[in-house]
């Protein structure tokens, strides 16, 4: 029973992550994310090449606000796997 419990706990933070996706803060904070990234990759373009340090920040900053997205899309799709597992948990056996 514990591992449907966590497959519940993973269905439902999928849904909660969808609904937070098409919120308006959702929607806000991922242009907000999006926008960061355009600004450092156009900042990275005409960036001095040989200033490392200064590169290496720009490439953090986009990689900062890249996860954003990753995070909620890994959500989302660990509430579909989750909803698939307990799927095949509840079939008949062949």
């Amino acid at each position: 029973m514990r591992e449907r419990d966590e497959l519940n706990a993973m269905q439902k933070l999928g849904a909660e992550a969808e609904a937070f996706i098409v919120s308006p803060l959702g929607r806000h904070l991922i242009a907000k994310a999006e926008d960061e990234v355009a600004a450092a990759v156009e900042q990275l373009k005409t960036h001095e090449p040989t200033d490392t340090e200064g590169i290496r920040r720009i490439q953090n900053d986009i990689r900062v606000a890249e996860s954003f997205n990753y995070w909620l899309a890994e959500a989302v799709q660990s509430g579909i796997n989750a909803i698939s597992a307990m799927e095949l948990m509840d079939a008949p056996d062949a």
